[in-house]
């Protein structure tokens, strides 16, 4: 089994707001895994910049389903943009290249700058 396949396999708890949480976080968990290893090995730009932003917008939906539940959010560390090492959000979608996806890009932007649970 893979990794995805085993995390998925959360046994319910009858609280079908936390199991949810607990059952979405595995895979945006890979997502940003797959994304990191883009930025870290990869050589096509545009997919590099696709990386950057799917980074920065799964850890931020991961921390609002955790808050939503009541969840406490683990110690903060840099993120990506803080420490440098890619730029913010409005960057990344600016430095998009024009196409079907632009515009999601840019209303899941603003949907998370406008989120009650999460402070960008």
């Amino acid at each position: 089994m893979n990794k995805v396949t085993v995390d998925l396999m959360i046994k319910p708890t009858g609280d079908v707001d936390r199991d949810f949480v607990a059952m979405m976080v595995p895979p945006y968990q890979g997502a940003i895994g797959m994304a990191q290893a883009v930025l870290r090995d990869g050589h096509n730009e545009q997919l590099r910049r696709l990386a950057q932003v799917i980074v920065v917008t799964q850890r931020q939906e991961i921390a609002a389903m955790r808050l939503v539940v009541g969840e406490k959010l683990p110690p903060s560390v840099a993120s990506p943009t803080q420490a440098g090492l890619i730029p913010s959000l409005d960057i990344a979608c600016g430095a998009m290249p024009r196409g079907p996806m632009q515009g999601d890009m840019t209303r899941r932007s603003k949907f998370i700058r406008a989120s009650p649970y999460i402070r960008i």
